[in-house]
């Protein structure tokens, strides 16, 4: 079985902890108006603040990527439908089969039986067993990555989880992130499906621009919730 409890010292988390102090230094705001579109519309709950650069499209940057693709913490289906893997690209969804190459699923439990025919539906499309923090990819080698729910291992035994374990989701998540950043490709897309203003800030810090957010304006006792984030990896010439 794989685990994740190599991660989990307290060298660690005294990293992740002054990690988010430098990130939150260096980018202490998100962007606004003054940086590209704009809104703040009402949500089900509460009004929702959307974001995007100017001219970014993120449809558009997939369209034109042969990949390949991959999805950690994966398959994910759609809520209504569990035979899609689609997530909410700027508040409209995104079915990954439409995607112009093959996708590789990976998560650090086996394959679910209820989700294994969603495996090959979609021609190219595998599935494969890998702790995220330690992909067996190449570098640069994924024209993008979609991730929801990252460290959220549901249907786990209770023992799983760590008295502090979201302390311990913290490391996970960092170390995740530096992956993804790993195995991206320069121009490469990472699409992250829930995060914080402090991971928002990590994943620049650790050389990703941020291209698009789309969040709640409420405060959620300790953090805002961004329902979807989207982040490119410049090119070295770019930077």
């Amino acid at each position: 079985m794989l685990t994740q409890h190599w991660l989990f010292t307290p060298e660690a988390e005294a990293t992740s902890i002054s990690t988010i102090a430098d990130a939150t230094k260096q980018f202490p705001n998100l962007p606004g108006a003054a940086d590209g579109e704009f809104t703040i519309t009402d949500g089900p709950r509460y009004p929702v603040m959307c974001w995007r650069q100017s001219g970014f499209s993120t449809r558009h940057l997939l369209s034109q990527s042969p990949g390949p693709f991959l999805e950690i913490g994966g398959p994910t289906p759609r809520w209504d439908d569990p035979r899609w893997r689609a997530t909410a690209i700027w508040g409209q969804e995104y079915d990954l089969s439409e995607l112009p190459g093959p996708l590789h699923v990976t998560n650090i439990v086996p394959l679910p039986e209820a989700c294994a025919w969603i495996i090959g539906e979609y021609a190219g499309n595998d599935f494969f067993q890998a702790d995220v923090t330690r992909l067996p990819l190449r570098t640069g080698s994924m024209a993008a990555v979609f991730c929801r729910g990252l460290s959220i291992v549901h249907g786990a035994p209770p023992e799983v989880y760590p008295p502090d374990y979201q302390a311990k989701s913290t490391v996970i998540r960092l170390a995740a992130f530096k992956e993804v950043v790993r195995v991206l490709q320069p121009d490469g897309l990472f699409y992250l499906g829930g995060a914080t203003a402090e991971e928002i800030a990590c994943l620049r810090l650790f050389g990703l621009e941020l291209r698009m957010y789309r969040g709640d304006t409420e405060d959620h006792g300790q953090y805002v919730q961004f329902a979807e984030t989207v982040y490119t990896k410049p090119r070295l010439n770019d930077r």
